[in-house]
């Protein structure tokens, strides 16, 4: 109980500072759809549906019971694996991507 009021009091204490409820809100944002949002929601729905004919198709498909299946993946199996492991990486690549762009652009010689 103590430290549930203790903390109340802090968040009160930091409120106060920035002087919360005091003015009109000043930071809200709207969120526009934008090109690149496209080009995003495109590539994953293209990358979705590949992996999703090829598992369908019957790529990808391991039997374990009753028999062990056999462990050989042809290119086929390769290729729609990889459209599922680039799918699901998408937020991978996005902040891998940002990084990079931060440190090319920050470049200091």
């Amino acid at each position: 109980m103590t430290y549930s009021l203790e903390e109340a009091i802090q968040t009160a204490d930091s409120m106060n500072a920035r002087e919360y409820g005091k003015y009109k809100r000043s930071s809200y944002e709207h969120f526009r759809f934008k090109q690149t949002d496209g080009l995003a929601l495109t590539y994953l729905v293209l990358l979705l549906t590949a992996g999703l004919i090829g598992r369908f198709q019957g790529y990808g498909n391991l039997v374990i019971f009753p028999v062990m299946g056999e462990l050989t993946p042809d290119l086929m199996d390769w290729l729609f694996a990889s459209f599922l492991f680039l799918f699901l990486s998408f937020p991978l690549q996005v902040k891998g991507g940002s990084y990079l762009k931060w440190r090319i652009l920050n470049i200091t010689t």
